[in-house]
């Protein structure tokens, strides 16, 4: 047990500058907090302003030798571990072992001590899980993106690290079991007398859960409300009496729904609700499902589509997931990546010129396209595989928690480009999302 007033990170001015002189902050802007013991630490900034640079500098993950950028002022740890919980940690779940089994092989291959099921069971449900025993025997596959987050926070705490860093942990969490976990975190750091940063977006209930708060987004109010005209609509796909279980857990029950063209329509429910599962159904990459789901100028279900047809769906019906960004990595660019993208389906790459007007709707550099993608923020690539799929002109775009990493100047840019979409295209909108934002702006909202 440490200290209560022990300072186990100390961050004193800090600000990264790229080897080209382009700055990763403000010039009159860096970083300078102190994360101590028994204290939880927030901050808040735009996309691209270097909050991930600075956990990865903070985790020691690059060399000093090999650091693509210049870095300004001085970090002094004094901690024996840290825990890091990423963005979209739920990846590196085996999606078909029992989470049983990867709870023992995490504490198997590390040596940790072996908590007893109780104690195991008792965590599960300060995390928000209701039936812990049921969690314990089910697989990855069956779980949802916010329940498989906060396995891996579980797995992390199995560590017990001195120091949480968390990289927006709330991004796929409804509210309810965002406010349950930061109370458990508030009561851990209480108790074992450790420290958490949280690099997050969320700005409006979270704050009251941090004793340190830092915030780098402009200070004047952005009004969120969107103005756009109605387009003439017709009808895209049908669901009726539409259901899906994982094994004996029915996650969909006899949901009937019309999408039509020119309509933005919000799908929310909390985590486990089958939201993402209906994303997967509706674009034609899970054809299991009872019920039925006609899409037009198709003869054929997904459900008993031939190869050829389905293919065609699912370029007609894209589902965006919600960690599509996380293939956007390397050392290549974003345009360098497009065009091994378009050489492998033998298709003609957009000119750059394109991709480049993008970015400017999307409040994005232009230069972001010609950066190493291992560089860029989670919300900078978030942006770029959202613009991956819009390049395909589909009918029905469905995106899953799309504004999971990205802050508000962002958000409305994001909306006003797909809004834009809607009046030029005969397309529509699914977002599948606990943003309140989103679903403030959408035609039609459907609770799951």
């Amino acid at each position: 047990m440490l200290s209560e007033s022990l300072t186990l990170v100390h961050i004193d001015q800090l600000r990264f500058q790229w080897k080209d002189n382009q700055l990763f902050t403000p010039k009159d802007n860096f970083f300078q907090f102190n994360v101590k013991a028994n204290e939880i630490v927030g901050i808040s900034a735009p996309s691209g302003f270097g909050k991930t640079t600075l956990l990865n500098y903070i985790l020691n993950k690059y060399q000093e030798t090999t650091l693509p950028y210049h870095v300004h002022g001085s970090i002094t740890l004094n901690t024996v571990s840290i825990g890091y919980l990423p963005q979209f940690a739920q990846e590196a779940l085996h999606p078909t072992f029992t989470i049983a089994k990867q709870i023992k092989a995490f504490q198997t291959n590390l040596n940790l001590p072996s908590e007893t099921d109780e104690e195991i069971e008792q965590l599960l449900i300060q995390l928000g899980f209701e039936d812990p025993s049921a969690t314990l025997g089910k697989t990855a596959n069956e779980l949802s993106g916010g329940q498989r987050q906060r396995i891996c926070l579980l797995l992390l705490l199995l560590k017990r690290p001195d120091v949480l860093v968390l990289d927006e942990p709330t991004a796929a969490l409804d509210k309810t079991n965002a406010l349950l976990l930061f109370n458990f975190l508030k009561n851990w750091s209480r108790e074992a007398q450790n420290g958490v940063l949280c690099i997050t977006h969320q700005t409006d209930w979270l704050r009251d859960f941090c004793d340190t708060w830092i915030d780098y987004n402009q200070s004047e109010a952005i009004d969120k409300s969107i103005e756009t005209k109605q387009p003439s609509t017709s009808t895209l796909l049908t669901v009726s009496n539409l259901s899906y279980s994982y094994s004996d857990h029915k996650v969909i029950s006899n949901l009937s729904a019309n999408f039509e063209s020119g309509k933005c329509y919000a799908i929310s429910g909390s985590s486990g609700k089958g939201k993402s599962t209906f994303g997967k159904i509706a674009s034609g990459h899970l054809t299991n499902y009872q019920g039925h789901i006609n899409g037009t100028h198709f003869d054929q279900e997904p459900c008993n589509a031939d190869s050829k047809t389905l293919d065609l769906w699912r370029r007609t019906y894209v589902y965006i997931p919600q960690n599509s960004f996380a293939i956007l990595k390397g050392d290549n660019n974003f345009i360098e990546e497009m065009k091994w993208v378009y050489q492998a389906s033998k298709n003609k790459m957009p000119e750059n010129s394109i991709w480049e007007s993008h970015c400017e709707q999307l409040n994005l550099e232009k230069s972001t396209l010609y950066r190493p993608l291992n560089s860029l923020s989670g919300g900078e690539r978030q942006k770029l595989s959202i613009l991956q799929y819009l390049i395909q002109k589909p009918s029905l775009l469905i995106l899953d928690e799309p504004t999971a990493a990205m802050d508000d100047l962002s958000k409305k840019a994001l909306l006003e480009m797909l809004l834009k979409l809607l009046q030029s295209r005969e397309m529509s909108l699914v977002f599948l999302t606990h943003d309140s934002f989103l679903i403030d702006n959408a035609d039609t909202r459907i609770e799951l």
